[in-house]
């Protein structure tokens, strides 16, 4: 009996822990998905500016070698680049 009531606490004590552990998992993998699509639309943004003209490009206002750099970094850091606002 006393077997019994030890193997119900420890399955008790641990059903709650692997369920922490599936919800950890969870977010985890639900971070990973995000962070995935992310990177996917970053590289299509960068493929799509490669694809234009220098022409277009300069009417934007980004030059080719910046194309990586505008896709990964907000505007407003680029802005401040610019502005001498930032370092």
């Amino acid at each position: 009996m006393a077997t019994q009531t030890m193997i119900r606490n420890w399955t008790l004590r641990h059903s709650v822990g692997a369920a922490g552990f599936l919800a950890k998992a969870r977010q985890l993998i639900s971070t990973w998905h995000t962070e995935q699509s992310e990177r996917r639309r970053q590289r299509e943004a960068i493929a799509t500016l490669k694809g234009i003209s220098d022409h277009a490009l300069k009417d934007i206002g980004v030059h080719r070698s910046e194309v990586t750099s505008v896709v990964h970094h907000a505007a407003s850091d680029r802005k401040q680049r610019y502005d001498g606002e930032a370092a």
